[in-house]
C-alpha cells in the first residue's frame, strides 16, 4: 500500500497529478483494493504486499486537514482504498471545519471508499462555533461523531441528527434560486389530476425507496430525472433529489439506510410542495 499525504486541495492536485494522471483518471484508475483493516489507525500490515508490476492501493491522509478538500476526481477509480483526516494541534493551527470533514465523508460514501475520521485536532469549528478540544478528548470525539464510515456496515445510523422546521425548510428552499426555480408545468398538473394525491404519493415513496434508501445509491446525485414526472421536480425543489442534498438541506445523513421514518419524512415534504404547487 502507498500512502498520499495531503493537508490542503492545492497539495491533491499537486500529488495526484502525479499518482493519478487526468488521462488514467478518466479511463478509472487500473487496480483493486487488496483488502482493508478498518476501523483504527493507518496499520502497515493492513495491506498485503502487490505483486510485481501491479499497481498498488493508495491511502489518502489528510492530517492536519487544513482546508476544504474535493477528492471526488480521483476517488471513483478504485485506487484508492481509504481515507483518513485529522485536524491539527497547536495554537497557530487552522481549526478543523467540521464541514469539511463532512463534505469529505460524503464524497467517500458516494464513491464507496472506507473513511476514517480520525481526531478533532486542538480546535474544531461546528455549527459555527469554535471548540476547543482537550487532548485526550480528541479521538473520542472524532469518534463520536459517527463520521468513519465502512461500506456496507450502515454507519451512519449512528450519526445523532435533528430534521429542520418544516416552515423554516419551505423559506430555505423559497430563497434558493435554484430550488425555487422548478415548478409543476401543465402536464405535470394533468397527470396529478388524473392520477389522484394518493397514487402520486404511492409513486413517490417508490422512488424514495429504491432511489434514495440504500445505503449508497446507484449514480447517487443524478438519480433523479428534471422531468417525466410530478415528483421529479418536487424531489428537486425540495432537496431530496440525492443523498447529499438530503444531508445538506435536511440533516440526514448519507452512508445509512433510510428507515421507514425517515422514507415517510421524505415523502410528506415532497407531497407537501406538490399540494402548494396544484
Amino acid at each position: 500500500m502507498k500512502v498520499v499525504t495531503v493537508t490542503s486541495q492545492e497539495e491533491a492536485e499537486q500529488a495526484f497529478s502525479l499518482e493519478f494522471p487526468r488521462e488514467e483518471a478518466k479511463q478509472a484508475f487500473p487496480g483493486e483494493p487488496a483488502g482493508k483493516a478498518f476501523p483504527g489507525k493507518p496499520a502497515g500490515k493492513a495491506f498485503p504486499a502487490e505483486p510485481a508490476g501491479q499497481t498498488p492501493p493508495v491511502e489518502v491522509r489528510c492530517i492536519p486537514m487544513r482546508g476544504p478538500l474535493n477528492l471526488t476526481p480521483w476517488l471513483a477509480g478504485g485506487r484508492i482504498c481509504r481515507v483518513v483526516c485529522a485536524g491539527g494541534s497547536g495554537a497557530e493551527e487552522v481549526p478543523l471545519d467540521f464541514r469539511w470533514v463532512r463534505d469529505l465523508r460524503t464524497a467517500c460514501v458516494r464513491a464507496g471508499v472506507p473513511f476514517l475520521f480520525l481526531s478533532t485536532g486542538s480546535h474544531l469549528v461546528k455549527d459555527g462555533k469554535l471548540y476547543r478540544i482537550p487532548e485526550e478528548q480528541r479521538e473520542v470525539q472524532a469518534e463520536k461523531s459517527g463520521m468513519s464510515y465502512i461500506p456496507g456496515h450502515n454507519d451512519g445510523a449512528k450519526i445523532h441528527y435533528r430534521l429542520p422546521d418544516r416552515e423554516e425548510l419551505f423559506r430555505r428552499l423559497a430563497g434558493s434560486k435554484f430550488r425555487s426555480g422548478f415548478h409543476l408545468n401543465r402536464k405535470d398538473l394533468g397527470y396529478l389530476r388524473e392520477k389522484g394525491e394518493q397514487t402520486i404519493r404511492e409513486h413517490a415513496a417508490d422512488f424514495v425507496r429504491k432511489r434514495l434508501a440504500p445505503e449508497n445509491p446507484p449514480k447517487d446525485g443524478k438519480q433523479t430525472p428534471m422531468r417525466g414526472h410530478p415528483v421529479f421536480p418536487a424531489q428537486h425543489a425540495t432537496a431530496c433529489c440525492c443523498r447529499s442534498c438530503l444531508e445538506k438541506w435536511h440533516g440526514i445523513p448519507s452512508g445509512k439506510v433510510l428507515t421507514e421514518e425517515e422514507q415517510g419524512y421524505i415523502v410528506d415534504v415532497i407531497m407537501e410542495w406538490i399540494r402548494r404547487q396544484a
